[in-house]
């Protein structure tokens, strides 16, 4: 497997030709390019019946390939993104608030640890 573009990726098939496929939605062209660095990546994909379109659906990683992880990772939604944990929450509005809630939250800044805004309450 290669990665061409972000939107297309080159998969080689068990017979050895090569094919472009798209990725679903739910598969990473920049996870499969990390994980190329630990070998190849295993996939399925689905090919069209008239065999010029493929799309890759599935990915099989191998244990080492399970643990990577990458550079930096976007979620973008129209209204809300909320990173859910147990009794922890964090949730941001497209109104640009922000609430993180948590039995016990805690920050720290190894340099300077600003608290910025309009009016800051303490309790």
């Amino acid at each position: 497997m290669e990665v061409v573009s972000d939107d297309v990726v080159t998969l080689v098939t068990a017979g050895g030709h090569r094919m472009a496929c798209r990725c679903a939605l739910h598969v990473s062209p920049d996870w499969i390019r990390a994980a190329l660095r630990f070998g190849r990546v295993e996939a399925e994909a689905s090919v069209s019946a008239s065999g010029r379109e493929a799309t890759i659906w599935c990915l099989l990683p191998t244990a080492e390939q399970r643990k990577v992880t990458l550079e930096a990772v976007t979620l973008a939604a129209e209204s809300r993104v909320s990173i859910v944990c147990g009794k922890s929450k964090l949730t941001l509005t497209k109104d640009g608030t922000i609430r993180m809630r948590g039995r016990d939250v805690a920050t720290r800044g190894s340099q300077i640890a600003r608290l910025q805004g309009g009016v800051v309450r303490v309790n």
